[in-house]
């Protein structure tokens, strides 16, 4: 969290390392848990090369980056578009890149569109690609399916499949729903047997146009809590050596006594641009969301700014930092975890608690406090060095 207090804002605190960039709100797929709009996925809206160069050329030139930036495609399914449009996108961002920063491409896919060409594209431009897989098949395809009510779950095994075959990495989204926490012996073997290296377990929560699907009750808390203990156990059995994303942060927190500070709780660390140009940060599940106090979370539109910086002279930026802010100095004085969470999930506890200046979420209970207990029953397992 920055050192500001009040309307204050020390704007060099603060300043982008992940731009979501959506090229598309439009899904071939109809996710039962999804968080944007079902209206949002039904467009066909294509951002525009102007909104593109002008998000390259102020995000390229601000003074306050550091030495890389990521651009994650995401916020719909980007593989909806055609190749030549990254093809595209990446040479403008390229060419706007005058202090030469490190790029990162990042693609969040639901898998179903993977192909040798795709393929190509990511060897080209070095992407990381992140697919979205619930194993096993049955509690994916309950939440996965297409357009016309049919599971997915088979495509996204074939893009998987093609990928290992063509040696590319990838990491995996796995969402838990309530179906999942029975089953962690066949999503280890799923994992195993797909030879899948990095994965996120991301419990579903109320977020977002999701109001319904949650693993809220505290039944879950001690479900996922030996879900995570028995995926841990199942890995220290195995030849596979799988990375769950989340564990080493988590053991370096713990056995050295540091903390985290969420991206999601600090203004232009994640810039959102939609695919008409609008703006919005902290996390980008706010971008498409309308709250009564607040209106809406867009900050401006980028073909009318000439900084991103502009922002924080914003009335109701500044008002929902303020609550923001209130609301990690309470989880700060409050909560044992909070070196591991930093404050929780700003979008999750106004969607939940109807207000940012708030505390504990289901999303703090399951994929902080469970996790980390989890984590510890299984370290409390291992002998001493």
């Amino acid at each position: 969290m920055g050192k500001d207090m009040g309307d204050y804002i020390k704007h060099s605190d603060y300043y982008p390392t992940f731009v979501i960039l959506q090229p598309t709100s439009f899904c071939n797929i109809s996710c039962e848990y999804c968080y944007l709009p079902q209206t949002e996925r039904n467009k066909r809206k294509i951002m525009d090369e102007k909104i593109l160069i002008a998000t390259a050329k102020l995000v390229l030139s601000s003074k306050n980056l550091g030495d890389h930036i990521s651009f994650v495609w995401h916020a719909g399914e980007p593989l909806t578009l055609p190749i030549e449009f990254y093809e595209k996108s990446f040479e403008i961002i390229k060419s706007l890149n005058k202090f030469n920063l490190k790029i990162y491409h990042r693609i969040q896919t639901n898998g179903t569109l993977i192909n040798s060409s795709w393929i190509n594209l990511f060897k080209k431009w070095d992407i990381s690609v992140g697919i979205s897989i619930d194993p096993p098949k049955f509690v994916h395809d309950k939440y996965r399916t297409d357009r016309g009510g049919n599971g997915t779950f088979d495509k996204v095994v074939k893009s998987i499949e093609l990928l290992n075959k063509e040696n590319y990495p990838f990491h995996v989204i796995t969402t838990l729903t309530p179906e999942a926490l029975n089953y962690p012996e066949e999503i280890w073997k799923f994992y195993e047997e797909n030879d899948i290296k990095n994965v996120s377990l991301n419990p579903v929560s109320i977020d977002g146009f999701n109001k319904t699907i949650s693993l809220s009750s505290s039944v879950a808390y001690n479900k996922f809590r030996l879900f995570i203990y028995k995926l841990l156990k199942l890995r220290e059995q195995s030849r596979k050596q799988i990375f769950f994303r989340w564990e080493d942060m988590e053991r370096l927190i713990i056995e050295n006594g540091s903390q985290t500070i969420r991206d999601a709780s600090q203004p232009l660390k994640i810039i959102t641009i939609d695919s008409e140009g609008n703006i919005s940060t902290f996390t980008p599940d706010l971008a498409t969301e309308y709250h009564d106090k607040y209106n809406n979370f867009i900050f401006g539109n980028i073909l009318n700014i000439n900084s991103l910086e502009i922002i924080f002279d914003n009335p109701k930026f500044k008002e929902i930092k303020k609550d923001i802010d209130t609301g990690i100095t309470m989880c700060k004085n409050t909560c044992d975890y909070f070196s591991v969470c930093g404050g929780g999930d700003p979008a999750i506890k106004l969607w939940e608690n109807k207000t940012f200046a708030s505390t504990e979420t289901s999303e703090c209970r399951l994929s902080i406090k469970s996790r980390t207990d989890g984590l510890l029953d299984y370290l409390e397992t291992l002998p001493l060095k």
